[in-house]
Protein backbone atom coordinates (compact mmCIF):
# COMPACT_ATOMS: atom_id res chain seq x y z
CA UNK A 1 0.00 0.00 0.00
CA UNK A 2 1.34 3.39 -1.03
CA UNK A 3 1.81 6.01 1.68
CA UNK A 4 2.56 9.59 0.63
CA UNK A 5 5.45 11.39 2.29
CA UNK A 6 3.87 14.17 4.44
CA UNK A 7 6.85 16.45 3.91
CA UNK A 8 6.66 15.98 0.13
CA UNK A 9 2.92 16.67 0.21
CA UNK A 10 3.41 19.91 2.14
CA UNK A 11 6.19 20.93 -0.26
CA UNK A 12 3.94 20.26 -3.27
CA UNK A 13 1.14 22.29 -1.70
CA UNK A 14 3.54 25.16 -1.04
CA UNK A 15 4.74 25.01 -4.63
CA UNK A 16 1.18 25.04 -5.96
CA UNK A 17 0.27 27.99 -3.73
CA UNK A 18 3.37 29.85 -4.92
CA UNK A 19 2.50 29.11 -8.56
CA UNK A 20 -1.06 30.37 -8.08
CA UNK A 21 0.26 33.52 -6.43
CA UNK A 22 2.69 34.12 -9.31
CA UNK A 23 -0.06 33.59 -11.87
CA UNK A 24 -2.34 36.09 -10.10
CA UNK A 25 0.50 38.60 -10.06
CA UNK A 26 1.17 38.10 -13.77
CA UNK A 27 -2.49 38.44 -14.67
CA UNK A 28 -2.76 41.62 -12.59
CA UNK A 29 0.34 43.05 -14.27
CA UNK A 30 -1.09 42.21 -17.67
CA UNK A 31 -4.39 43.92 -16.85
CA UNK A 32 -2.62 47.02 -15.51
CA UNK A 33 -0.41 47.28 -18.59
CA UNK A 34 -3.42 46.84 -20.86
CA UNK A 35 -5.08 49.78 -19.11
CA UNK A 36 -1.92 51.86 -19.42
CA UNK A 37 -1.67 51.14 -23.15
CA UNK A 38 -5.35 51.91 -23.66
CA UNK A 39 -4.95 55.26 -21.91
CA UNK A 40 -1.79 56.02 -23.90
CA UNK A 41 -3.54 55.25 -27.19
CA UNK A 42 -6.45 57.53 -26.23
CA UNK A 43 -4.00 60.31 -25.37
CA UNK A 44 -2.17 59.91 -28.68
CA UNK A 45 -5.43 60.05 -30.65
CA UNK A 46 -6.52 63.15 -28.74
CA UNK A 47 -3.17 64.80 -29.44
CA UNK A 48 -3.43 63.98 -33.12
CA UNK A 49 -7.00 65.25 -33.48
CA UNK A 50 -6.08 68.42 -31.58
CA UNK A 51 -3.11 68.96 -33.89
CA UNK A 52 -5.21 68.39 -37.02
CA UNK A 53 -7.85 70.87 -35.86
CA UNK A 54 -5.63 73.49 -34.26
CA UNK A 55 -3.42 73.97 -37.32
CA UNK A 56 -6.25 75.25 -39.58
CA UNK A 57 -7.64 77.30 -36.68
CA UNK A 58 -4.30 79.05 -36.41
CA UNK A 59 -4.37 79.72 -40.16
CA UNK A 60 -7.89 81.18 -39.91
CA UNK A 61 -6.80 83.52 -37.12
CA UNK A 62 -3.78 84.67 -39.12
CA UNK A 63 -5.95 85.45 -42.15
CA UNK A 64 -8.44 87.37 -39.99
CA UNK A 65 -5.64 89.41 -38.41
CA UNK A 66 -4.39 90.32 -41.89
CA UNK A 67 -7.86 91.26 -43.12
CA UNK A 68 -8.39 93.53 -40.10
CA UNK A 69 -5.25 95.44 -41.04
CA UNK A 70 -6.33 95.67 -44.68
CA UNK A 71 -9.83 97.06 -44.12
CA UNK A 72 -11.09 100.47 -43.04
CA UNK A 73 -14.66 99.25 -42.51
CA UNK A 74 -15.40 99.22 -38.71
CA UNK A 75 -18.29 96.78 -39.10
CA UNK A 76 -16.12 94.35 -41.04
CA UNK A 77 -13.40 94.61 -38.41
CA UNK A 78 -15.92 93.78 -35.68
CA UNK A 79 -17.05 90.70 -37.59
CA UNK A 80 -13.47 89.56 -38.08
CA UNK A 81 -12.75 90.08 -34.37
CA UNK A 82 -15.82 87.97 -33.60
CA UNK A 83 -14.38 85.17 -35.76
CA UNK A 84 -11.04 85.47 -33.99
CA UNK A 85 -12.81 85.24 -30.63
CA UNK A 86 -14.51 82.00 -31.67
CA UNK A 87 -11.21 80.59 -32.93
CA UNK A 88 -9.55 81.38 -29.61
CA UNK A 89 -12.43 79.73 -27.75
CA UNK A 90 -12.09 76.55 -29.84
CA UNK A 91 -8.34 76.54 -29.28
CA UNK A 92 -8.90 76.82 -25.54
CA UNK A 93 -11.34 73.88 -25.61
CA UNK A 94 -8.77 71.76 -27.49
CA UNK A 95 -6.05 72.64 -24.99
CA UNK A 96 -8.32 71.66 -22.09
CA UNK A 97 -9.14 68.33 -23.79
CA UNK A 98 -5.46 67.54 -24.26
CA UNK A 99 -4.62 68.57 -20.69
CA UNK A 100 -7.35 66.25 -19.36
CA UNK A 101 -5.68 63.25 -21.03
CA UNK A 102 -2.27 63.83 -19.44
CA UNK A 103 -1.04 61.45 -16.78
CA UNK A 104 -0.66 64.01 -13.99
CA UNK A 105 -0.06 61.47 -11.23
CA UNK A 106 3.00 60.01 -12.96
CA UNK A 107 5.59 62.07 -11.10
CA UNK A 108 9.24 60.96 -11.24
CA UNK A 109 10.16 58.32 -8.68
CA UNK A 110 13.23 56.27 -7.83
CA UNK A 111 13.04 53.06 -9.89
CA UNK A 112 15.00 49.84 -9.53
CA UNK A 113 15.49 49.00 -13.21
CA UNK A 114 16.44 45.39 -12.58
CA UNK A 115 13.17 44.73 -10.75
CA UNK A 116 11.16 46.49 -13.45
CA UNK A 117 12.89 44.76 -16.36
CA UNK A 118 12.71 41.26 -14.85
CA UNK A 119 9.04 41.77 -14.00
CA UNK A 120 8.20 42.73 -17.59
CA UNK A 121 10.22 39.87 -19.07
CA UNK A 122 8.56 37.42 -16.68
CA UNK A 123 5.18 38.62 -17.91
CA UNK A 124 6.19 38.36 -21.58
CA UNK A 125 7.61 34.87 -21.09
CA UNK A 126 4.23 33.83 -19.76
CA UNK A 127 2.60 35.23 -22.92
CA UNK A 128 5.03 33.87 -25.53
CA UNK A 129 6.49 30.61 -26.77
CA UNK A 130 9.25 28.72 -24.95
CA UNK A 131 11.88 28.92 -27.72
CA UNK A 132 12.27 32.71 -27.48
CA UNK A 133 15.43 33.67 -25.61
CA UNK A 134 15.53 36.80 -23.45
CA UNK A 135 18.94 38.27 -22.66
CA UNK A 136 19.39 41.11 -20.14
CA UNK A 137 22.55 43.19 -19.83
CA UNK A 138 22.22 45.57 -16.93
CA UNK A 139 24.72 47.67 -15.01
CA UNK A 140 24.89 46.56 -11.37
CA UNK A 141 22.57 48.43 -8.95
CA UNK A 142 21.31 50.61 -11.78
CA UNK A 143 18.67 53.02 -10.51
CA UNK A 144 16.97 56.00 -12.08
CA UNK A 145 14.42 58.64 -11.20
CA UNK A 146 11.73 58.72 -13.88
CA UNK A 147 7.92 58.63 -14.21
CA UNK A 148 7.20 54.95 -13.41
CA UNK A 149 3.99 54.50 -15.41
CA UNK A 150 5.41 56.06 -18.56
CA UNK A 151 8.66 54.09 -18.32
CA UNK A 152 6.86 50.80 -17.64
CA UNK A 153 4.44 51.35 -20.53
CA UNK A 154 7.24 52.31 -22.91
CA UNK A 155 9.49 49.36 -22.06
CA UNK A 156 6.62 46.90 -22.23
CA UNK A 157 5.60 48.19 -25.65
CA UNK A 158 9.15 47.97 -27.04
CA UNK A 159 9.72 44.50 -25.60
CA UNK A 160 6.40 43.22 -26.90
CA UNK A 161 7.15 44.66 -30.36
CA UNK A 162 10.50 42.88 -30.31
CA UNK A 163 8.83 39.61 -29.30
CA UNK A 164 6.24 39.89 -32.08
CA UNK A 165 8.93 40.74 -34.65
CA UNK A 166 10.88 37.63 -33.63
CA UNK A 167 7.93 35.26 -33.87
CA UNK A 168 8.48 32.52 -36.43
CA UNK A 169 12.26 32.54 -35.97
CA UNK A 170 13.53 29.27 -34.53
CA UNK A 171 16.34 31.15 -32.82
CA UNK A 172 14.26 34.16 -31.75
CA UNK A 173 16.16 36.39 -29.34
CA UNK A 174 15.39 39.64 -27.56
CA UNK A 175 18.15 41.59 -25.81
CA UNK A 176 17.51 44.39 -23.34
CA UNK A 177 20.61 46.45 -22.59
CA UNK A 178 20.50 49.12 -19.84
CA UNK A 179 23.45 51.29 -18.91
CA UNK A 180 24.34 54.64 -17.37
CA UNK A 181 26.19 57.13 -19.56
CA UNK A 182 27.08 60.03 -17.29
CA UNK A 183 23.81 61.86 -16.58
CA UNK A 184 21.96 59.80 -19.18
CA UNK A 185 20.26 56.43 -19.01
CA UNK A 186 20.45 54.39 -22.24
CA UNK A 187 18.04 51.51 -22.72
CA UNK A 188 18.19 49.46 -25.92
CA UNK A 189 15.81 46.71 -27.04
CA UNK A 190 17.35 44.53 -29.74
CA UNK A 191 15.80 41.64 -31.66
CA UNK A 192 16.69 39.37 -34.58
CA UNK A 193 13.26 39.58 -36.18
CA UNK A 194 11.91 41.13 -39.38
CA UNK A 195 13.25 44.63 -38.73
CA UNK A 196 11.50 48.00 -38.75
CA UNK A 197 9.57 49.11 -41.88
CA UNK A 198 11.72 51.29 -44.17
CA UNK A 199 8.94 53.89 -44.30
CA UNK A 200 9.06 54.24 -40.52
CA UNK A 201 12.82 54.84 -40.55
CA UNK A 202 12.53 57.27 -43.46
CA UNK A 203 9.47 59.29 -42.41
CA UNK A 204 9.74 59.23 -38.62
CA UNK A 205 7.28 57.88 -36.08
CA UNK A 206 4.68 60.66 -36.27
CA UNK A 207 4.52 60.82 -40.06
CA UNK A 208 4.48 57.03 -40.39
CA UNK A 209 1.69 56.64 -37.87
CA UNK A 210 -0.45 59.42 -39.34
CA UNK A 211 -0.08 58.13 -42.87
CA UNK A 212 -1.25 54.70 -41.78
CA UNK A 213 -4.36 55.64 -39.87
CA UNK A 214 -3.20 54.97 -36.31
CA UNK A 215 -0.61 52.25 -36.93
CA UNK A 216 2.33 52.62 -34.51
CA UNK A 217 0.26 54.53 -31.95
CA UNK A 218 2.21 52.68 -29.25
CA UNK A 219 5.51 53.85 -30.70
CA UNK A 220 4.11 57.38 -30.88
CA UNK A 221 3.32 57.13 -27.18
CA UNK A 222 6.90 56.01 -26.46
CA UNK A 223 8.29 58.89 -28.50
CA UNK A 224 6.05 61.39 -26.73
CA UNK A 225 7.17 60.06 -23.33
CA UNK A 226 10.83 60.34 -24.32
CA UNK A 227 10.47 63.80 -25.85
CA UNK A 228 8.57 65.01 -22.80
CA UNK A 229 11.61 64.23 -20.65
CA UNK A 230 14.06 65.88 -23.04
CA UNK A 231 15.38 62.52 -24.25
CA UNK A 232 15.73 60.85 -27.64
CA UNK A 233 14.23 57.82 -29.35
CA UNK A 234 16.61 56.15 -31.84
CA UNK A 235 15.43 53.57 -34.39
CA UNK A 236 17.78 51.38 -36.44
CA UNK A 237 17.74 48.15 -38.42
CA UNK A 238 20.74 45.90 -37.79
CA UNK A 239 22.92 44.70 -40.66
CA UNK A 240 22.66 41.16 -39.30
CA UNK A 241 18.86 41.35 -39.22
CA UNK A 242 16.37 42.63 -36.72
CA UNK A 243 15.97 46.02 -35.11
CA UNK A 244 17.49 48.13 -32.35
CA UNK A 245 15.34 50.70 -30.55
CA UNK A 246 17.14 52.91 -28.04
CA UNK A 247 15.81 55.27 -25.38
CA UNK A 248 18.17 57.96 -24.10
CA UNK A 249 16.71 59.60 -21.02
CA UNK A 250 17.91 61.76 -18.15
CA UNK A 251 18.78 59.29 -15.40
CA UNK A 252 17.61 61.69 -12.69
CA UNK A 253 14.47 63.44 -13.86
CA UNK A 254 13.11 66.08 -11.48
CA UNK A 255 10.61 67.93 -13.65
CA UNK A 256 9.24 66.60 -16.98
CA UNK A 257 10.02 68.96 -19.85
CA UNK A 258 7.17 70.15 -22.09
CA UNK A 259 8.41 70.23 -25.67
CA UNK A 260 6.70 72.08 -28.54
CA UNK A 261 5.90 68.82 -30.31
CA UNK A 262 3.90 67.70 -27.27
CA UNK A 263 1.47 70.58 -27.61
CA UNK A 264 -1.49 70.43 -29.96
CA UNK A 265 -0.55 72.21 -33.14
CA UNK A 266 3.15 71.89 -32.30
Amino acid sequence: MYSADPQATVHDQDQQAHTRSEMRLLLNQRAELAQLEKAAAATERTMRVAHDIRSPLAAIQTVCDTLILDTDDPERRDRLRLIIGQVEQLTSILSAAVEATRDHDDAPESIDLEDLVLSLINLLQYQTYDDLLFDVQLDHDLECRLPPRGLTRSLYHLLRNAVEASMGHGDGRVLLDCRRLGQLLEISVVDNGIGLPPDLLREGVRAYSTARNGTALGLCSVERFVNGLGGRLLLHNRETGGARVTLRLPADCHVPVAHPEDRPGG
